[in-house]
């Protein structure tokens, strides 16, 4: 996900008079296991006040990249995530 872009849409939406309500960012996806960058993206929903949903795809990504682990960790409390 765009970081940058995702905060022009939520700008764009609210000068509208739409509310958003939600952001649905993605970790290990099941074709590429990509993931999106979590901790930017909520930094963007709290400064907006929108809920920040997770869906964490491949759960195998989150344990094999140390990196990508210790970030989703450290916003821990920032996010809810759904494990499928």
């Amino acid at each position: 996900m765009d970081v940058l872009e995702l905060e022009r849409a939520i700008q764009r939406s609210m000068e509208t008079g739409a509310v958003p309500l939600f952001v649905n960012a993605t970790c290990g996806t099941t074709v590429l296991g990509a993931y999106d960058p979590v901790n930017a993206i909520a930094d963007v929903c709290e400064k907006y006040d929108i809920w920040l949903h997770v869906d964490v795809r491949l759960v195998i990504v989150f344990f094999v990249n140390l990196f990508f682990a210790f970030h989703l960790l450290y916003g821990r409390f920032r996010l809810e995530v759904s494990m499928q």
